[in-house]
């Protein structure tokens, strides 16, 4: 039986080497949300901070964030992909990171 589906999504701030507009990249993480709230329930969203979270594309270290969504059906997964196929490329991005898995409730026990 599938509880959902268990959604991570992981952006960027760069555009191409140069960081975009504070304002722009605040932007960028509400429009995430919007897409991931529109389909399911987000369940961790980023720190409302410059530098909380640093990644690294192609080389160059960026300021990056994470938010987890559970999403109820498969149809919700696929609205999520096409939203973020949509914001990579308005935002100007190379890729957006994107993790589905198929459940809600695995465990680990000793």
């Amino acid at each position: 039986m599938n509880n959902g589906y268990t959604v991570a999504v992981t952006l960027g701030r760069n555009v191409g080497n140069v960081p975009m507009a504070l304002y722009r990249w605040s932007d960028f993480q509400q429009k995430i949300r919007a897409v991931l709230s529109g389909n399911g329930t987000v369940i961790q969203e980023p720190a409302r901070m410059s530098g909380a979270q640093m990644g690294e594309w192609d080389g160059v270290r960026e300021d990056a964030c994470t938010f987890i969504a559970l999403l109820p059906t498969v149809e919700r997964v696929g609205n999520v992909r096409t939203g973020l196929k949509f914001l990579c490329g308005l935002y100007k991005q190379q890729a957006i990171g994107y993790l589905v898995c198929d459940g809600t409730d695995n465990l680990v026990t000793p």
